[in-house]
């Protein structure tokens, strides 16, 4: 009966967190810079499943270094699953979303380093990996799980990164700014 208040809060501030998750997109989309505002209806859902993604590998990771049951990694593995493939199915929208402003994010050194290091580095080997062990029936063994478990950290920090900085240059893009203007102003 004693544990039960602390239950409550705990359900009560997870609600909350979410929210403080999603925060970071939600504020981005909310400025004036084109690809930011282009993505506003993507980036809160994308920071969301992003923050979910590596709050789930970092508790993998410390699962994996641990002697923790494999009941519960394997319950941990599959939350991160789901919330890779949210991830790399946001992101899969964001050429066709942005159209030309999605030029900073996906070329030069900027689209290198997202491509390889949050879309495969990041989500896509984490997730086949993981998902080729499932369908094998057999359990990630522990040096994979913590190796995977890096790879997603350091793709979703890449994300955060990678967006900072395309917001950056499509800002200083006269051009990109009057397409985004152009398609605001077809919208209304």
């Amino acid at each position: 009966m004693k544990a039960m208040p602390v239950k409550i809060i705990e359900s009560i501030g997870s609600i909350f967190g979410l929210f403080v998750a999603s925060y970071t997109g939600v504020l981005l989309a909310s400025t004036a810079v084109p690809v930011w505002a282009r993505a506003r209806h993507i980036l809160g859902p994308l920071f969301l499943s992003s923050g979910l993604s590596t709050a789930l590998a970092s508790l993998s990771l410390l699962l994996s270094l641990g002697r923790s049951k494999q009941d519960t990694l394997e319950r941990l593995e599959r939350a991160e699953m789901i919330t890779l493939a949210t991830e790399l199915g946001l992101i899969s929208t964001l050429p066709r979303v942005l159209g030309p402003l999605a030029k900073p994010l996906f070329k030069g050194r900027v689209g290198v380093f997202f491509v390889a290091g949050t879309i495969g580095g990041g989500l896509m080997i984490p997730f086949f990996a993981r998902l080729g062990w499932r369908l094998a029936r057999k359990p990630v063994p522990r040096p994979l799980n913590i190796v995977t478990s890096l790879m997603v950290l350091v793709g979703g920090l890449i994300l955060r990164v990678a967006w900072i900085v395309a917001g950056r240059a499509s800002a200083e893009d006269p051009q990109a700014t009057h397409y985004y203007n152009a398609m605001e102003r077809k919208r209304t």
